[in-house]
């Protein structure tokens, strides 16, 4: 039984990062007054939140290959090139998603050549 040593592992790219911005609510008019005494805030995430930014890029296994040599859909409804790519972010106790999914036409078709204009054929009428 071999199904011990398999490790199922992500063919993509997986990146965190925090982000810190800096601002204030105040309004233009009342920073240039000099008699206006500058507001404090309440609470020190208001004013520097910090946010938690993770991007997550998923291949699929099925029909991966470089992007001029895999065109088109099998059979079993896999395109070419198929990458899922989600954005995470963690602010205030609230997590945001915004995912982008992208891969090749699908359609039955190859390209042949490599050259800047090739025309591709179309190889079932399905």
């Amino acid at each position: 039984e071999v199904d011990f040593w398999i490790i199922p592992i992500i063919q993509g790219f997986v990146q965190t990062e925090e982000l810190v911005v800096n601002y204030s609510e105040s309004s233009d008019d009342d920073k240039s007054s000099p008699e206006t005494p500058p507001q404090e805030s309440t609470c020190v995430d208001d004013v520097h939140p910090t946010f938690l930014v993770a991007l997550i890029s998923r291949r699929s296994r099925h029909r991966a290959g470089m992007r001029y040599k895999r065109r088109g859909v099998d059979k079993n409804g896999n395109v070419a090139n198929y990458v899922e790519t989600e954005q995470l972010i963690h602010v205030h106790n609230h997590t945001l998603s915004f995912i982008q999914t992208r891969g090749s036409v699908p359609v039955f078709w190859s390209q042949v050549g490599y050259r800047y204009n090739p025309r591709p054929r179309l190889d079932k009428s399905k």
